[in-house]
């Protein structure tokens, strides 16, 4: 995979053909992948790959093509039972033998009238140390005289 990129076109402007992608010259392989949408492209080589993945997309028939990294190394946890009194910062430094985290942040009540309120629950956004997957984060983990329970995200949702 490490030649390998995703693209995630956009569905309105189906159906797509290869020469509308623009990129024929630096691709070895490509095939549907999953989804309708979603194609599985070999490039020739990862010096080929990596100019592509920093555009972060194509247009294609004037609708976003989005280009993604099947080797990801950013993930999205969250964390539950974290107690109102610590800081983002102690789940950064618990975190951080396994990744740098991007981003920590409350999760949001969704409950009308209470979107104000403070949970119990944190996002994390965590790009992974290299050789470290996401199985190889703890789902409990004790710090600071609690216990917290760590949920990865799979996909597009929660697991």
């Amino acid at each position: 995979m490490e030649e390998c990129v995703f693209l995630h076109g956009d569905l309105e402007k189906r159906p797509y053909r290869l020469e509308e992608v623009g990129l024929i010259k630096a691709i070895t392989g490509i095939g549907a992948f999953q989804m309708d949408p979603i194609w599985l492209v070999k490039m020739r080589s990862k010096a080929d790959k990596d100019p592509i993945l920093k555009t972060g997309g194509l247009q294609v028939k004037g609708g976003f093509c989005a280009i993604i990294d099947p080797i990801q190394h950013d993930v999205i946890v969250k964390i539950h039972w974290v107690g109102f009194a610590v800081s983002n910062e102690s789940i950064r430094q618990v975190l951080s033998e396994f990744g740098e985290d991007l981003e920590v942040s409350n999760d949001k009540w969704t409950v009308a009238g209470f979107e104000h309120a403070t949970s119990t629950t944190r996002v994390v956004r965590l790009k992974l140390k290299e050789g470290v997957v996401l199985e190889d984060l703890p789902h409990l983990f004790k710090y600071g005289g609690g216990t917290s329970f760590l949920w990865p995200r799979v996909g597009h949702r929660f697991a």
